[in-house]
C-alpha cells in the first residue's frame, strides 16, 4: 500500500489516525533503507549494513508498510551478501523475503544456497 493510498484510507477512517504517524516512519524507513541498499551494492562496508538491520527491525515492528516492498529490500540486502558470499546471512534474508512474498524469483537460489551452507534437510 502506498503512503497516498494509506493517508485517503485513514482520512476516511479517523480510527487509523493514530497508525498513520507510524505508517508514515515505516515508509521513511523503508526508503531510507533503500537509499542504504544503493550505498551497500556498490561498497559492502559495515557500517552501511547496520544501519540498513537497524532500519529493518524498526520497520518490521510498523503495521501498514507493505510486505511487497520489504520484501523487495530484503531480496536486494540477501543479493548483496550473496555477491560478496556471505552465503548464510543471504539465505536467511531471501527466505524472510519469501515469507512475505512468496512470488519472488528466489527459490531455486534458496534451494542452491541451502546446499552451499548444509542448511539443507
Amino acid at each position: 500500500m502506498m503512503i497516498n493510498q494509506f493517508n485517503e484510507l485513514a482520512d476516511e477512517h479517523p480510527e487509523f489516525e493514530i497508525d498513520r504517524e507510524r505508517t508514515a516512519e515505516g515508509y521513511k524507513l523503508l526508503h531510507e533503507m533503500t537509499e542504504r541498499l544503493d550505498k551497500l551494492e556498490r561498497n559492502f562496508r559495515k557500517d552501511v549494513e547496520g544501519r540498513i538491520l537497524e532500519a529493518y527491525d524498526r520497520i518490521r515492528m510498523i503495521p501498514n508498510v507493505s510486505s511487497y516492498q520489504r520484501s523487495v529490500a530484503l531480496k536486494r540486502l540477501a543479493d548483496c551478501y550473496y555477491n560478496n558470499e556471505r552465503f548464510h546471512d543471504a539465505l536467511h534474508y531471501y527466505t524472510e523475503a519469501l515469507m512475505l512474498n512468496d512470488k519472488l524469483p528466489v527459490k531455486r537460489r534458496v534451494e542452491e544456497l541451502k546446499i552451499m551452507t548444509g542448511e539443507w534437510m
